[in-house]
């Protein structure tokens, strides 16, 4: 496997070369990464406006579930990697402060 990264357009689930089907696992993990915020900015949700942070998403399992053409059961996984990738790395910056690490 060769490491690094890339650069994937937003828009690339609404190109019209690729067919309407179900996501696979990494797919939806690729739509769960486009979906966060790049920026800190607001978005609406059903109860009103959230305050995003700079790799915050707001997205209920349901409304995942449904774009994705998943069960919602196959969403609660992604959702969790995806806040135990966060609390990772919030506490690799605690303790990167606390040792004044860059």
């Amino acid at each position: 496997m060769t490491s690094g990264v890339f650069a994937v357009s937003r828009d690339i689930f609404e190109h019209h070369f690729f067919a309407a089907e179900p996501f696979t696992e990494r797919e939806a993990w690729v739509w769960l990464i486009r979906e966060a915020a790049w920026k800190a900015r607001r978005v609406r949700v059903k109860d009103g406006m959230v305050a995003l942070k700079r790799g915050q998403l707001a997205s209920s399992v349901r409304f995942m579930a449904d774009l994705l053409a998943m069960a919602p059961v196959q969403c609660r996984p992604l959702s969790k990697a995806s806040k135990n990738r966060d609390n990772d790395q919030h506490l690799r910056r605690d303790r990167a402060e606390r040792h004044n690490y860059l």
